[in-house]
């Protein structure tokens, strides 16, 4: 923050100096001055400005035009002719489109800034900083009363560090309370009166959306990336080296602007987009052409061909609509600098450290993925002359999850303005613990990242829980220490029951919580609002012992699954549901009934009169159970645990090869399913960075379903993609058990196990009981198949099938798929 200040305040109304008594005892010989015609930003600032000082005090101070002459006792709001006719010096130049100015000449007192915005933040600054006034949510705010308002001589000029401060999260963002904290980000909806904001055109992603492969892909495949010797249609980025693609990425950003302009014209209250995103889709796969890779090996990284894409786009764009900025991301494969390459001076280049613990701040934290992003921060600081930095904040996957992070932010803004950073943008999701602190302490860091995060919290907290906010202070307190004292890790992308909330911190959490919830019994606005913060812990500790019950204690018998839950933890769960219905909020990531079911049964099913698939969404969506319709009668034809603590073993499992052996979930998932879509998703990593998602889906009419599987790199540096998917079916006696390979025209008894290269198995085989006549048939399609091995496991009529993949290296952000369609048979290979 530039500011230069001579400032004197008064916040307990001692007469000092020569003070300006703008009001005293519910009168004023003040008004309030702004220019005929002034900006929509600048009357309303001036209207804010008469609505505060009467709240305070009672005095009503008239807004007048700057037409008539002078008066003795003037607040000039804005830039005027009386500005001028006074000789008052403002010169807006230097201020942009935020900064302020705040003086006193005389009996008058000047606020004004610069276009749009900066007379209106200046109003807000004036009173948050010297009268005292908070904001802390849309319905949380502080506005002092006083008998008497004086403020003495001050001479305050004040630039943003951070000329584009932004973040997402759910229900937060008011338009009135983003223009009072000074949020001037895409994300909130703020209209003419608040300044508008800085909007963006496809904001993130936007290769797709300039040449959409579904118009372009057939004729020229060229236009997009060359990955192991193909061009790819899904999942694909552009060649960001050919002629073309560079003149018909220029000509589509060309059209955009012209539109949004035509619009702009023609609507004044559908303003055009200041930021055009030029950036790559939200995969790997960049294009690995001789040109592209040429490119990328004489500047050492992969960012270099698509920074060679945006400076040329930038250079032709900017000639014609000076006033519009291209942004492109420095992401996953991209986010490592170019060793000579520099980024267009109009180009605005935005660093995502996606893959870094938000845990820790990112200057000091010790993870592999941290240290390597400092260097990448410090080779972009000499690589882009406009730097934006778009960060995330812990556990967006579980945002119920009670977690640490914001003790980071302040650190963390601070590391990038050193390294020349005058953007950011911060990514988090609802439904959050703390939504509203957590809007706040975001927003008056990004205005002024010197400012004391701490303090910050602790104002938020007085204010809105009262006598309850110590209590929830040192619970916040005793999360940071948590992470920071092992240290543990927290991602954007973290478990369920991460390591910090052990059974130490709920004995802790217990007696915290016991004396907030006790402090505020008898003030039900704020009992309300501990309740609403109380029922993401209460979450977290169900859910942390009822994982523990699942993985050690729970069972499947014949087709159900056993409960072993205690009464008091399924007393404890139903008091969180109806604390849920009572406020219409979610359970973590479900409704209140579905979450209500699941702490029932534990299970999730599919069916469809022929088919029923079980799922387990504790233990990453484990699917234990497949039965089908066999002579009338069930068939389970995928094994099940009887034992307690064998769950975690049980069932269709995957593994990547970095990591063998894990298969419980423990770096992190999440499930979404549908019923009446017959559809089961899962996403989460075998192990960091490899991460998976799974779609499982069953066909509405038949006696098959799907199971598709990508597989990412999630990290900064490549990785091999091998991963085993192992079925383990249940058929009947193993003496009796067929392998067929339609395609192929081969049949035979399986008598011990088998090893079959993918082109061997002629991606279908068929496993039939030659009794029975119960079989599956399993379709395999993907790339990098490497080979399928079948192993019976005696007389259990159990036989594994697993399906390896090669060991194809990933680059960051890169995936590969795999597609198993599953169907049972009845005799003789017929479908059931």
């Amino acid at each position: 923050m530039a500011t230069t200040r001579k400032s004197w305040r008064d916040t307990r109304g001692t007469v000092l100096h020569n003070p300006l008594v703008l009001a005293q005892d519910g009168r004023s010989d003040w008004s309030i001055v702004v220019a005929t015609g002034a900006p929509e930003p600048v009357r309303h600032a001036a209207s804010e400005l008469q609505r505060f000082l009467r709240q305070i005090s009672d005095a009503i101070l008239p807004v007048r035009n700057d037409q008539g002459s002078p008066r003795p006792y003037e607040i000039l709001v804005g830039p005027s002719a009386r500005v001028v006719r006074l000789g008052i010096p403002f010169h807006p130049g230097p201020l942009g489109p935020d900064g302020y100015v705040i003086r006193s000449e005389a009996s008058r007192l000047l606020i004004a800034g610069g276009l749009p915005r900066g007379t209106l933040y200046g109003v807000f600054a004036f009173l948050h900083d010297v009268l005292g006034c908070r904001w802390f949510a849309p319905d949380i705010q502080r506005i002092p009363r006083r008998r008497r308002i004086a403020v003495g001589p001050m001479d305050e000029t004040r630039v943003p560090a951070l000329l584009y401060r932004n973040f997402i999260l759910d229900g937060t963002l008011d338009p009135d309370w983003c223009a009072r904290n000074h949020m001037n980000g895409s994300c909130s909806t703020a209209g003419r009166q608040h300044g508008d904001k800085i909007s963006h055109w496809q904001f993130g992603h936007s290769f797709d959306a300039l040449l959409p492969p579904e118009s372009y892909f057939r004729q020229h495949p060229e236009y997009y990336a060359l990955v192991r010797g193909r061009r790819l249609r899904r999942d694909t980025q552009l060649c960001c080296t050919h002629p073309r693609v560079i003149r018909l990425v220029t000509d589509r950003l060309r059209r955009q602007i012209e539109r949004d302009l035509e619009l702009e014209r023609s609507d004044p209250d559908s303003p055009s987009p200041q930021v055009y995103y030029l950036a790559q889709n939200d995969w790997g796969n960049c294009c690995t052409c001789a040109s592209c890779a040429s490119l990328a090996r004489d500047q050492k990284a992969l960012s270099a061909p698509i920074l060679h894409l945006c400076n040329q786009v930038t250079e032709q764009l900017d000639r014609e609509f000076p006033e519009k900025s291209i942004l492109t991301l420095a992401y996953r494969f991209s986010r490592k600098p170019p060793r000579s390459l520099r980024a267009h001076p109009k180009l605005i280049v935005q660093l995502c450290p996606i893959e870094c613990c938000q845990s820790h701040p990112h200057a000091s934290c010790d993870c592999a993925d941290s240290v390597s992003f400092r260097g990448d921060l410090e080779g972009w600081r000499g690589a882009a002359d406009r730097l934006w930095i778009w960060d995330y904040l812990a556990n967006l996957w579980h945002p119920f999850v009670p977690g640490p992070g914001l003790h980071v932010l302040g650190p963390n803004l601070r590391l990038f303005m050193e390294h020349g950073v005058s953007g950011i943008f911060l990514q988090d999701t609802g439904p959050r613990e703390w939504r509203e602190l957590r809007a706040y302490v975001m927003a008056r860091l990004l205005w002024d990242p010197r400012a004391d995060g701490d303090s910050v919290q602790r104002e938020f907290l007085e204010a809105a829980y009262g006598p309850a906010a110590a209590s929830l202070e040192a619970w916040t307190r005793h999360l940071q220490e948590e992470v920071q004292s092992d240290p543990v890790h927290v991602r954007y992308k973290a478990p369920l029951c991460p390591g910090y909330l052990n059974w130490e911190t709920f004995r802790r959490g217990e007696a915290l919580w016991r004396d907030a919830l006790e402090a505020v019994a008898r003030q039900p606005e704020m009992l309300e609002r501990v309740q609403k913060v109380y029922a993401h812990w209460q979450y977290a500790r169900i859910e942390h012992e009822a994982r523990a019950t699942l993985l050690h204690r729970g069972r499947l018998r014949d087709t159900d699954y056993v409960d072993a839950k205690s009464i008091r933890l399924k007393k404890q769960a139903r008091h969180l549901v109806a604390w849920a219905r009572r406020a219409d909020s979610p359970v973590g990531n479900l409704g209140a009934a579905e979450y209500e079911a699941l702490i029932e049964s534990e299970s999730v099913t599919l069916e469809n009169g022929l088919l029923r698939l079980v799922f387990l969404p504790r233990l990453e969506g484990r699917l234990v159970q497949i039965q089908g319709r066999q002579g009338g009668e069930d068939a389970c034809v995928l094994t099940r645990s009887t034992r307690p603590g064998q769950l975690a073993a049980s069932g269709y499992g995957e593994q990547w090869s970095g990591a063998p052996g894990v298969r419980d979930g423990r770096e992190g998932y999440t499930c979404k399913w549908d019923l009446e879509r017959l559809s089961f998703e899962t996403e989460g990593f075998y192990v960091h960075p490899m991460q998976f998602e799974r779609w499982v889906r069953l066909s509405p009419r038949a006696a098959q379903f799907t199971v598709e599987t990508l597989v990412a790199n999630r990290g900064s540096s490549e990785e091999d993609s091998a991963i085993e998917a192992t079925w383990p079916f249940v058929l009947g006696p193993s003496d009796g058990l067929r392998v067929s390979f339609p395609a192929a025209r081969r049949r035979f008894r399986l008598d011990g196990p088998i090893e079959l290269s993918a082109r061997d198995a002629a991606r279908v085989l068929l496993l039939e009981q030659a009794d029975s006549g119960l079989g599956v048939r399993l379709t395999l399609k993907g790339e990098g198949l490497d080979f399928v091995r079948i192993r019976p496991r005696g007389k259990s009529g159990r036989v594994d099938v697993t399906i390896t993949t090669r060991a194809v290296p990933l680059m960051p952000g890169g995936g590969i798929r795999l597609f198993q369609m599953v169907e049972i048979v009845n005799g003789k290979g017929k479908r059931a």
